[in-house]
């Protein structure tokens, strides 16, 4: 498995050529009940109602300034529209961990969310997940141009952008929704969190606000 982000051209060539070998996979070309991806959208609206989504689940009375002023700006944002997108199979939880180095093609592991969705909406859900966040913005550039080249997807790197847009804020409603859930119990998982659970999620917290202001403020 992969020991930290990818760091070296071939790395990023090899999740590249990952990604397109997901995305290559469309309905049309197997007869298996796929679900619907667990977090994907296809126009701009959708991706936007899935900010509000989240956002409900967190009381007003919990919700901290930072958060408040991150979504008045992002309310009066109105992303673009485009034709109808391309529909494939998406891996969904793009975490380095879930990678598995070989030689020649990559593999992976952890697919209980995946299912139909826009690649677009996968390729900004790999950009903006804080296991990324030492990646600097010149490769995720390069790997946007790289992406849309190979997939002949004249909108796809159009759709990317305004998907980083609304996970940017997403991820501000996430993080804040941990640090309300975790401590009442409200969202179980499998493994025991670390000890250092809360000032992560709280580090992750400051540094996804700056971010989404930041890319609200350049829109």
């Amino acid at each position: 498995a992969l020991a930290a982000a990818p760091m070296s051209d071939p790395d990023w060539a090899a999740l590249l050529d990952h990604y397109c070998a997901i995305h290559a996979i469309t309905p049309a070309q197997t007869t298996t009940c796929v679900p619907e991806a667990f977090l994907n959208a296809s126009t701009g609206a959708q991706a936007k109602a899935l900010v509000y989504e989240h956002l409900a689940r967190l009381p007003e009375e919990e919700r901290p300034p930072s958060l408040c002023a991150v979504i008045a700006r992002f309310d009066a944002w109105a992303p673009p529209t485009w034709p109808k997108t391309p529909r494939t199979l998406c891996r969904v939880d793009p975490n380095w961990r879930n990678f598995i180095r070989r030689i020649g093609a990559w593999a992976s592991v952890d697919w209980e969310n995946s299912g139909w969705g826009d690649p677009a909406f996968e390729i900004a859900d790999l950009m903006t997940h804080p296991a990324y966040e030492s990646t600097p913005p010149a490769r995720w550039r390069s790997f946007i141009q790289a992406y849309s080249e190979r997939c002949a997807d004249p909108t796809a790197e159009l759709r990317i952008r305004t998907y980083t847009t609304m996970l940017r804020v997403w991820w501000v409603v996430r993080s804040a929704r941990y640090l309300y859930e975790v401590p009442r119990g409200l969202d179980p998982r499998l493994p025991p969190r670390p000890d250092t659970w809360r000032p992560e999620t709280e580090r992750h917290y400051v540094r996804h606000v700056a971010l989404a202001r930041a890319h609200l403020e350049a829109r």
